[in-house]
C-alpha cells in the first residue's frame, strides 16, 4: 500500500480512537487497515435479477458450488474465496454454523429461506479453484430489482465493502433505471468496474454489436470516465469465460495496489463524513446545560410522536385502496414520506437546537423493486417498509439525545474535556477530509484529460 493512504488510514484510526463518538467508524478503519495488508481484492457480482450472477460465479471457479434456478435463488451475501472446501453460515444473531454443500439451498434460495426468515447474514465459501488463489474473493449477491426487497438492500449494502463490481448486464433487456440508479451509488464506493454482456448465443453478432455501443456510451457518461471493458459472455455456455478471468487475473496481479488504495480512499471519506455529523451533533449537546438539553429533549420528543402518529394515518390512507393501487405511484409517495419525515426532522432539530443534522435521503429505487411484481402482498410490504424507514429515522436522533443526556450526569470537568477532545478531533477530520477531497480532484481531473486526449485522436 502507498505510503500516502497509509498514513491517511492510521491517520484516521487515531482520530477516530480519541473519542467514543466514533467507535463505529473505528472499527471500521482498523478492518480495512487489516483488509489492505492482505492485499486482497474483493470483487462482487452484482447485477438484476436473473441476469445470471450466480451461474457466472460458477463458471469462473469452474464449479457448480452455487445455486441456480428460474426463480430469485440468491436471497444473501455469498463470499467464497481460496482454501479447503468449507461453508459457514453466519447468522444475524451472531452464531456461525457449517454446513454441507447439499445444505446450501435451505439458507440461500429464496423459496427456501423467504424474507430470510432464517436471520442469515452472510455465507462464507471456501473454493480450491486456482482463479482465486492469488487474493482474489469472489462475492454473489442477491439480485437488485426482484419483488423482494430485502435482496437489493442486501446488494445495497455489500456494494460498500467491495474493491471492485462485476456488473452484468444482459442482451436481453436493455440497461434500466434501477440499474443506473444502482451503479451512480456504486461508483462511489468501488474503485474498480467490470462491465459483463450475459446471454450473447441468444443474438446475433450484428445485435450484439448495437448492444453494446449502446450501452458504452451509456455507462461512460454514467460513470464519467473515458471508456470501459465490456466482456461478452454466455455464463450458461462457458463462453467468453476464459477473457473475464484473464482480465480479472491481470489486474489482481498487475494494479491490485492502485486498485485497493483508491477503494481505500473512497470508503474512509465516507467514514470521516459520518464521523463529522456525529461530532457536531454530541459537541452542541454537551455544551447545553442539563435542564435545557432535558426540555429540549422532551419538545423533540414530543414531536417525534406527533409526527409518527401523522405517518401512520398516512400509511392508513395507502391501505385503504390496496385492490386498485398502482404500484408505481404508491412507491413514489411512500418514498416521499419518508424523504418529508426526515427533512421535517432536520428543520426540527435546527429549531431546536440550532444544529444541522442532516440524513441521507432516499431516491425511488429504495422502493421501486416493489413496482416490479403486481404480487399479493406487495402493497402491504410497501407500506411496512415506509413505517419501517420513518420509525428509523425519528428513532435515530431521540437515540443520539438519550445518549448525551446520559453524559450530562458526569461532572463539568469531564464534560469540558469531553468537548475539547470532541472539538479537537473535529478539526483534524475535517483537515484530512479536505485532503482526500483534493486527492479525489487530482484523479478526477487526471481522469477527465485522458477522456478528452482519446477523443481528439
Amino acid at each position: 500500500m502507498a505510503s500516502e493512504i497509509k498514513k491517511d488510514l492510521e491517520r484516521a484510526k487515531e482520530l477516530f480512537s480519541a473519542t467514543q463518538v466514533c467507535n463505529a467508524e473505528e472499527k471500521k478503519v482498523k478492518e480495512l487497515i487489516e483488509k489492505q495488508e492482505k492485499n486482497e481484492i474483493v470483487i462482487s457480482v452484482i447485477g438484476q435479477f436473473k441476469r445470471g450472477k450466480s451461474t457466472l460465479v460458477n463458471a469462473l471457479l469452474d464449479d457448480e458450488i452455487l445455486p441456480v434456478g428460474i426463480v430469485p435463488v440468491t436471497s444473501v451475501v455469498t463470499k467464497i474465496e481460496y482454501g479447503k472446501k468449507k461453508i459457514r453460515v453466519f447468522f444475524d444473531r451472531g452464531d456461525i454454523k457449517e454446513i454441507d454443500e447439499n445444505e446450501l439451498s435451505k439458507y440461500v434460495n429464496e423459496q427456501e429461506n423467504p424474507n430470510n426468515k432464517l436471520g442469515v447474514l452472510s455465507i462464507a465459501m471456501n473454493s480450491e479453484s486456482k482463479f482465486i488463489k492469488d487474493g482474489l474473493i469472489l462475492v454473489d449477491t442477491p439480485g437488485v430489482g426482484s419483488v423482494h426487497k430485502h435482496n437489493t438492500d442486501a446488494a445495497y449494502a455489500f456494494v460498500k465493502e467491495s474493491d471492485g463490481v462485476i456488473f452484468m448486464i444482459s442482451v436481453d433487456s436493455p440497461i434500466n433505471e434501477i440499474e443506473i440508479e444502482f451503479l451512480k451509488n456504486a461508483k462511489e464506493f468501488a474503485s474498480k468496474f467490470y462491465f459483463v454482456v450475459n446471454k450473447i448465443d441468444n443474438v446475433s453478432e450484428d445485435e450484439l454489436e448495437q448492444y453494446v455501443s449502446y450501452c458504452k456510451t451509456l455507462l461512460c457518461a454514467i460513470l464519467d470516465i473515458a471508456d470501459v471493458n465490456m466482456i461478452p459472455v454466455s455464463a450458461k455456455k462457458r463462453l467468453g469465460i476464459d477473457e473475464l478471468k484473464r482480465v480479472l487475473l491481470e489486474d489482481v496481479q498487475k494494479t491490485s495496489k492502485e486498485i485497493l488504495e483508491r477503494s481505500a480512499q473512497m470508503k474512509l471519506l465516507d467514514m470521516i463524513k459520518q464521523a463529522l455529523s456525529k461530532i457536531r451533533l454530541y459537541t452542541r449537546l454537551l455544551e447545553l446545560s442539563i435542564s435545557k438539553l432535558s426540555q429540549k429533549y422532551e419538545r423533540i420528543k414530543e414531536y417525534m410522536k406527533e409526527l409518527g402518529e401523522s405517518n401512520s394515518k398516512l400509511a392508513e390512507k395507502f391501505l385503504k385502496n390496496e385492490e386498485k393501487v398502482d404500484m408505481v405511484v404508491l412507491a413514489k409517495e411512500c418514498t416521499l414520506a419518508v424523504n418529508d419525515t426526515k427533512l421535517a426532522i432536520t428543520k426540527k432539530v435546527k429549531e431546536i437546537f440550532d444544529i444541522e443534522y442532516l440524513f441521507e435521503l432516499g431516491d425511488m429505487e429504495i422502493l421501486k423493486t416493489y413496482t416490479l411484481s403486481n404480487a399479493k402482498g406487495s402493497v402491504d410490504l410497501v407500506v411496512g417498509e415506509f413505517l419501517k424507514q420513518e420509525e428509523d429515522a425519528r428513532n435515530e436522533i431521540l437515540k443520539v439525545l438519550e445518549a448525551i443526556l446520559m453524559h450530562k450526569e458526569e461532572n463539568t470537568i469531564t464534560i469540558s474535556r469531553n468537548l475539547e477532545d470532541l472539538n479537537r478531533v473535529y478539526r483534524n477530520l475535517r483537515s484530512l477530509k479536505t485532503h482526500l477531497e483534493a486527492q479525489q480532484l487530482w484523479s478526477r481531473a487526471k481522469t477527465t484529460a485522458h477522456r478528452r486526449h482519446k477523443r481528439s485522436r
